[in-house]
């Protein structure tokens, strides 16, 4: 179907999708390629530019936890990969989208208040927060922008 065709808030989702998806396999080739570099580069900003006391996030040598993350954010991009090529057949998959944002900015945010705070901690609890909200929003619209229950 031609963009022609999509609501301007459904376009706006098939943008967002694709900035997700990139975004995701990134996220996901950098914690295949190098886990504890991409952990600890951002552990590393909090101590250098904002002179937070902890250091950088004693993981193991052997990152086990990095091959479920790369997983789910290979997955995470899968999805709004199909979104964005037919959000009127696929738009409810971007609930899975939603579902892991929200479940993720909890984790990370009950991990910053229970452990040590940890600028990792916070920084995925922005980021996975922001797209948590923006993802939510923009479904929200474009569902709306089109009467999909006829």
């Amino acid at each position: 179907m031609k963009l022609a065709n999509y609501t301007r808030q459904e376009r706006t989702l098939i943008l967002l999708a694709r900035i997700l998806a990139v975004f995701f396999l990134m996220v996901a080739a950098g914690f295949a390629i190098g886990p504890l570099v991409l952990v600890n580069y951002i552990a590393d900003i909090g101590r250098s530019f904002l002179g937070w006391s902890t250091g950088s996030a004693h993981l193991t040598a052997d990152p086990g936890w990095a091959v479920p993350t790369v997983a789910l954010y290979a997955a995470r991009s899968h999805i709004c990969f199909t979104v964005q090529k037919n959000p009127l057949q696929h738009i409810e998959n971007l609930k899975l989208i939603i579902i892991t944002a929200f479940l993720s900015t909890a984790g990370f945010i009950v991990t910053y208040l229970t452990g040590q705070a940890r600028f990792l901690y916070l920084t995925g609890a922005v980021i996975e927060g922001g797209i948590f909200i923006l993802t939510l929003a923009i479904y929200k619209n474009a569902v709306e922008s089109r009467n999909r229950w006829t």
